[in-house]
């Protein structure tokens, strides 16, 4: 056992020490091993033939090469091993415990010194390795006894940068993809620890740097690992995911592939920790591949980044895009404009029939209140909702095609089944009148019909109604008045005409004689004026209660005219309809900024609610917390 334990120890000392020059000049070498041997003969040793220059490098290595009585002690001891190990002779007894007990303890203060400096070895025996342009076979196969602890296999391969160990890591398995680390269950629950592998931060580092046949090489590792399936699945494996999709980044452009882009695809799980990748596509991958023109994979990058699933647990929001909706926005936001340019119509067709796909699984989707305008509109109020990011970009992408690519694209879209697409249509209409305006007046439907598509419609013939000749305006009015309501009473007109009074008034640009008296028409039989024209529906938000007067108005009148006002308001039932609480907050901050005007007629106020007398009191009270000048002698 002593015997295995000294070789075993030389043997792994030995590896990294080999360059080691033998520092002791001969003489003391010749010195030494006369001590040596005259120990050795006392003991009934055979003397040695020579002193090896293992043994002299490791002690180097070790820096203990000027420590001559340890090295002297060490030769000595492992001498004895033999004659211990063997009886010479069947016939002959063992040789006694004692005997051995004092070697033993001997040795044992050896290891100690040397296993004590062979932690400091370790470090320095990294660091060696590091240096090498590329690996020995010896230094190989101890590597991964070396590089066991997390930390320092973390420390060499990320400090490693030498490209000439590239193909030798690669022939002792280091890239093999069963090394790849499993998610670990978190020990106190709730989740799962994702361990690094950190050969693939060298494998980074070295597709930045690499040419040729190197390239082709990591090309292969790529495919090993992406591959690698057990029992049918992918590790899963977040972290390394990620350190993946960053070499596929640093690939050369041209050497992306269908299987790379597959594999980001893979990754991108909805619920699961995709966020590293989700982030950087739009920072990174996508610039990358529209700068070098690697177009095949970049529509591929974005059908696989604009993909959702399906979350069965709910009854509405039921999609979920496989891209974080925040990222998602933020690459649109960020690439929206050179994509387009750079997609073309191969880009647009993506989108649409992705828009398509969802409507088709939801049928809410896509609806006029979330997105209740295809243009930048504050009455959209969640740009950054998936849905509404997939509009945007496809507005983008379609304002960038030739003439010739949307004429076709828009009649083909005003017959869609998915509402959103056929609204998209009549927007893009609106924007290139010029060149496609014609569409319009070929259609075979009425567009009033399609009431989902309101508020594009009626911006269509509001921007456009000063260019519109007589025969297109009188197309609209039969448009308008064609428009029935088959489940409407007799008592329900005045809903009709305000609804044809609100279509008319898109159009009273023109001047036309029959669209003012159509309108004029309309507006005695509904007189009641139409808020927030073109619109299905409209939200909006605020604080507190609703004054029926306005600060200014108030305050123009005089003590007397606001006390009797105070005194006759009465509120009315209502939604947003005027309060005592609204009216109550205005007088208080009049009464604050004109503090000597309700001073000087304060007897006015006598008699006043006394709801309106606590808001006299708090308004005097702030103006003189901000030192405002009035009298208080009144």
């Amino acid at each position: 056992l002593a015997r295995e334990i000294d070789s075993s120890l030389r043997e792994i000392l030995a590896v990294g020490s080999k360059d080691e020059s033998v520092v002791l000049p001969k003489e003391e070498v010749e010195e030494i091993k006369e001590i040596i041997d005259g120990e050795l003969i006392s003991k009934g040793l055979k003397p040695l033939e020579t002193i090896k220059g293992t043994v002299l490098s490791i002690c180097k290595a070790l820096g203990l090469e000027k420590d001559k009585g340890l090295l002297i002690e060490w030769i000595v001891i492992s001498a004895q091993f033999a004659k211990f190990a063997h009886r010479h002779g069947a016939a002959k007894q063992p040789r006694s415990l004692e005997v051995f007990k004092d070697v033993w303890d001997r040795y044992e203060t050896i290891l100690f010194r040397l296993v004590g400096s062979y932690y400091n070895f370790l470090d320095k025996l990294v660091d060696g390795l590091l240096n090498k342009e590329t690996p020995s076979a010896e230094a190989l196969g101890v590597l991964p006894n070396l590089v066991k602890i997390e930390a320092r296999e973390y420390y060499f391969f990320t400090k490693l940068d030498k490209i000439g160990w590239l193909k030798p890591l690669d022939d002792a398995g280091f890239f093999n993809p069963a090394h790849n680390p499993k998610p670990l269950p978190h020990p106190e629950g709730g989740g799962f620890l994702l361990p690094s592998w950190s050969v693939l931060i060298y494998l980074e580092k070295m597709t930045v740097k690499a040419k040729g046949g190197e390239i082709d090489l990591i090309l292969a590792i790529l495919k090993k690992i992406i591959e690698h399936r057990e029992d049918d699945k992918r590790t899963g494996n977040a972290r390394t995911d990620y350190q993946i999709y960053k070499i596929i980044c640093a690939l050369p452009t041209q050497k992306i592939s269908k299987e790379h882009i597959d594999f980001i695809g893979e990754t991108l799980v909805p619920g699961f920790s995709n966020s590293l990748i989700s982030a950087d596509i739009g920072k990174n991958l996508i610039p990358k591949l529209i700068k070098d023109k690697n177009k095949e994979q970049f529509l591929r990058l974005i059908e696989v980044v604009t993909r959702f699933k399906i979350n069965e647990g709910k009854s509405i929001d039921k999609i979920e895009p496989v891209v974080e909706e925040y990222w998602f926005a933020e690459l649109e936001k960020n690439n929206g404009q050179d994509a387009s340019n750079f997609g073309e119509v191969e880009l647009t067709n993506i989108l649409i029939n992705r828009i398509k796909e969802i409507k088709k699984t939801d049928a809410h989707s896509f609806n006029n209140a979330f997105i209740p305008t295809i243009e930048y509109h504050e009455q959209n109020s969640f740009p950054d909702r998936y849905e509404s990011v997939l509009v945007r970009f496809l507005r983008t992408s379609i304002l960038q095609l030739k003439a010739k690519d949307t004429a076709s694209l828009i009649k083909k879209m005003m017959t869609d089944e998915a509402g959103i697409v056929k609204r998209m249509a009549y927007f893009i209409i609106n924007q290139r009148y010029s060149e496609i305006g014609e569409l319009l007046w070929i259609t075979k439907e009425n567009p009033l019909d399609f009431v989902e598509g309101k508020h594009e419609i009626f911006e269509l013939f509001k921007s456009k109604a000063k260019q519109f000749n007589p025969e297109q305006i009188a197309q609209i009015v039969k448009w308008i008045e064609s428009i029935k309501f088959p489940h409407l009473k007799e008592k329900e007109g005045e809903f009709l005409a305000r609804f044809k009074k609100e279509w008319y008034s898109s159009l009273l640009e023109s001047k036309d004689k029959a669209i003012i008296e159509n309108y004029n028409l309309n507006d005695k039989k509904s007189p009641h004026p139409i808020e927030h024209e073109g619109f299905l529906s409209w939200h909006e938000t605020w604080a507190g209660e609703v004054s029926p007067l306005r600060e200014i108005d108030l305050g123009k009148m005089s003590g007397k005219a606001i006390s009797e006002y105070l005194k006759n308001f009465k509120e009315k039932e209502g939604f947003k309809s005027p309060s005592a609480g609204g009216l109550a907050e205005t007088l208080k901050k009049v009464v604050e900024n004109d503090p000597n005007k309700f001073s000087k007629e304060i007897f006015e106020y006598v008699d006043i609610p006394f709801i309106y007398r606590h808001a006299l009191i708090d308004g005097f009270t702030k103006a003189w917390t901000d030192k405002k000048q009035f009298d208080w002698e009144n």
